[in-house]
């Protein structure tokens, strides 16, 4: 093959590489955002013992936690993934008659949310530029009941929000 064959067709190959390069750089790529909780500690209403990890069941795809009593304090690290996208907002959901939550707002977490969140009642809108966030919880069971929890992220992606559910009786 002559010499300047080669450069053409090295020439031609380095050209669709960059054209198809382009290409993909402009795709924005699209994932479904993700809840993921770490395990439930409980401490229980006057116990000076330490905190018991929680059992999680799933029935009919919804998270079953143990039940506690009124007085437990239950903690939970909700970790957000937007994948490959970018968070745009987290929303909890819950009757506060029957627990009252707190979130634990860090520096670097206060620092990426929106001035219009309100994470006292569970809401939390993110500025551009970050695809995950921890947010550790925290509730107090106020009164014997079975409590719904309801979480959804929403990010920048086609396929958001998702959304993830948990139970817990009280007695």
């Amino acid at each position: 093959m002559p010499h300047t064959m080669k450069k053409v067709i090295f020439c031609a190959i380095t050209m669709a590489l960059l054209v198809l390069g382009a290409c993909k750089q402009k795709e924005e790529p699209q994932s479904t955002p993700r809840i993921y909780m770490s395990y439930f500690t409980v401490n229980r209403f006057g116990s000076s013992g330490p905190a018991d990890t929680l059992q999680v069941n799933t029935v009919d795809n919804t998270y079953v936690v143990d039940s506690i009593s009124v007085g437990d304090t239950v903690h939970v690290d909700i970790l957000l993934n937007a994948v490959s996208n970018l968070l745009t907002s987290f929303v909890v959901k819950m009757d506060t008659t029957q627990m009252k939550p707190t979130f634990s707002i860090y520096k670097q977490l206060d620092e990426a949310l929106t001035a219009n969140s309100e994470p006292e009642k569970g809401i939390f809108n993110f500025k551009v530029g970050y695809s995950g966030a921890t947010i550790p919880m925290s509730y107090i069971a106020r009164k014997s009941a079975t409590v719904s929890v309801t979480m959804t992220v929403s990010s920048d992606s086609q396929y958001s929000p998702s959304s993830l559910s948990f139970k817990q009786p009280i007695r």
